[in-house]
């Protein structure tokens, strides 16, 4: 899995290491953002603003 973050940001530093430690793969990630019937934006931390 191609996993792409801020290298300064530290809520992608936890979630890869999270993912990892895990074992999860990108089929498995997949799976629950179809179960979810979320929109995929909600997987993601959008609260910064562009400066």
């Amino acid at each position: 899995m191609l996993f792409v973050c801020y290298l300064q940001c530290t809520t992608c530093q936890k979630a890869r290491k999270w993912l990892e430690a895990n074992g999860i793969a990108l089929d498995e990630l997949m799976d629950w953002h179809k179960r979810s019937g979320l929109p995929l934006k909600k997987f993601f931390n959008s609260t910064r603003t562009p400066s």
